[in-house]
C-alpha cells in the first residue's frame, strides 16, 4: 500500500508540474543584414524562433521556402512547426533567408510559416 501512496504522490506532483509549466513559443521580429542597405546590394532577414515555434528544412516532396515580392511589400513563405503543446522542445535558432537586393523605398516584410503539423 505505501507503494502505490508514493506512486499517486510521485504522479500528481508530475501533473502539477506539467499543469503549471507554460508554453514557450517565440518568433522574434525579422532583423536585415546589411542595417540600411542601399539598392544595389543584397539583403537577408533574418529571424530567430524557438521552443515551439521554428523552421524546418523540407523532405522532398514538401514544400519550400518562396519568397513574394509586390511593390512595398515582401512575403516569405517556408515550411515549419507549430506546436501547441505543454511540452516544446524545438531549438532557438536563427534562420537566414536571402531576399536579394531591393529597389530604393520602404518596404514591409511578412514572414509565414507553413505548418508541417498541418500538411503544410
Amino acid at each position: 500500500m505505501k507503494r502505490t501512496a508514493s506512486g499517486c504522490v510521485f504522479l500528481v506532483a508530475l501533473m502539477l508540474l506539467f499543469a503549471s509549466s507554460t508554453t514557450q513559443a517565440f518568433v522574434d521580429p525579422p532583423t536585415f543584414n546589411p542595417v540600411a542597405p542601399n539598392s544595389a546590394q543584397a539583403i537577408s532577414v533574418l529571424v530567430r524562433t524557438g521552443l515551439c515555434h521554428g523552421f524546418i528544412v523540407p523532405e522532398p516532396g514538401e514544400p519550400i521556402t518562396r519568397i513574394e515580392r509586390s511593390p512595398g511589400i515582401v512575403d516569405i513563405y517556408s515550411p515549419g512547426i507549430i506546436q501547441i503543446q505543454p511540452l516544446c522542445n524545438a531549438p532557438i535558432f536563427t534562420n537566414t533567408f536571402q531576399i536579394g537586393a531591393l529597389p530604393a523605398g520602404s518596404y514591409q516584410v511578412r514572414i509565414w510559416i507553413i505548418d508541417a503539423n498541418t500538411d503544410f
